[in-house]
């Protein structure tokens, strides 16, 4: 999974949000913690260290082996097991966080929300990952839309 796209995915849903609460600026990267992303700072620091290749620690657990004593770059690809099922968790959580974003958009201009179907699809996602242990699901206020912010202003 690349962390770029993961990168990209959350300025993408920030920008929408900021886009619902009239604060989109052109040519501005948007507010990485703005709405329901208001808590994600530091998924979204730790994605652009390692877009940008600044994380030095986070490259050498990705790219090196060690063999003994030596260390060193692996000439070979090197899969992290964890690392990919929490970076494939991220990707399914911003596709869930956009489809509700965009059920809500539909339904606020006179559209239909989500269908039932992808209501369920969302449901089952978001549910073989917590099954999965990799996110924790919390209870959400039912009366307040996912992409609404904390201050509009």
């Amino acid at each position: 999974m690349d962390t770029t796209l993961l990168r990209q995915e959350h300025e993408i849903i920030s920008a929408v949000q900021e886009l619902g609460v009239g604060k989109r600026k052109d040519g501005k990267t948007p507010d990485a913690t703005i709405g329901a992303l208001k808590n994600m700072g530091k998924a979204y620091g730790e994605l652009s260290g390692a877009a940008h290749v600044s994380q030095p620690v986070l490259l050498h657990s990705i790219i090196e082996i060690e063999k003994g004593e030596l260390r060193g770059p692996s000439a070979f690809p090197i899969y992290h097991r964890e690392l990919a099922r929490n970076l494939y968790a991220l990707h399914v959580c911003y596709i869930v966080l956009m489809a509700r974003i965009a059920g809500e958009v539909n339904e606020e201009i006179g559209l239909s929300g989500l269908s039932e179907d992808e209501e369920k699809m969302v449901v089952l996602a978001m549910s073989t990952l917590h099954e999965e242990g990799l996110i924790d699901i919390e209870e959400a206020p039912l009366d307040k839309p996912i992409s609404e912010t904390e201050k509009a202003g």
